[in-house]
């Protein structure tokens, strides 16, 4: 049987997790694989709108993707208090083999470092590292 406060704590820090991390990309490209390949460029038309277009996707074209999240909770149930925190950093390249119009259908991502530590009361503890030197193949 699952205590209450136990249950809501998990599903506290599960909701802090996943709203948490950070993203620094290394080429000048923001954001998704889709928004970094496919731009905005802005362009004013005569009745003084802003339209954005796109600038297709290029088969070949990559780009260095560094995240790290870290979180910090402190839990006060009553008289005990609870100290969890979580960190987790990855560094990837995406290349795109494959496109489809404006959709990329086939991406390489190959992770060439990740780590992921995490403590609770002061106890540490380091996750095995099983995505570095891996290489993925995404097909749509």
């Amino acid at each position: 049987m699952i205590r209450v406060p136990t249950l809501l704590s998990s599903l506290c820090f599960c909701v802090l997790l996943s709203g948490c991390c950070k993203k620094k990309e290394d080429s000048g490209q923001k954001g998704s694989v889709a928004a970094a390949s496919a731009s905005a460029v802005p362009k004013e038309t005569p009745s003084g709108d802003v339209t954005l277009q796109r600038k297709p996707f290029q088969v070949g074209a990559k780009r260095v993707v560094e995240e790290s999240g870290e979180l910090n909770l402190q839990l006060k149930m009553g008289p005990r208090d609870s100290t969890i925190s979580e960190k987790e950093s990855n560094r990837r390249t995406e290349e795109i083999l494959a496109v489809d119009g404006d959709k990329i259908t086939k991406l390489k991502v190959t992770y060439e470092a990740y780590s992921k530590e995490s403590s609770k009361e002061d106890r540490a503890r380091k996750a095995p590292d099983l995505l570095s030197g891996k290489t993925f193949l995404i097909e749509v």
